[in-house]
């Protein structure tokens, strides 16, 4: 007996491999875009896919803000500064 075995998209593997690449939705949208494109236009071979990172908790990502805002702040203080002669 044959079975029907659904076939999916490219794009639906892509994002399926990088959903916890801790990319913004709408830049994994575009990148996803940018690649099948690419396939369609260039008929690039199949290739393997993973993301590097898994999910970024939301304490990690507000910490992280968090250190480049202060850093920001820092050297705008810095540049601000003038050392007594």
């Amino acid at each position: 007996m044959v079975t029907a075995v659904r076939e999916f998209s490219l794009e639906h593997h892509l994002l399926d491999c990088l959903r916890h690449s801790g990319m913004d939705c709408e830049n994994l949208a575009d990148l996803v875009s940018i690649i099948v494109s690419l396939k369609n236009k260039y008929g690039i071979q199949p290739f393997t896919v993973a993301a590097s990172i898994g999910p970024v908790p939301a304490s990690v990502y507000r910490a992280s803000h968090a250190a480049i805002r202060h850093a920001k702040q820092a050297d705008e203080f810095a540049a601000g500064y003038s050392a007594p002669a």
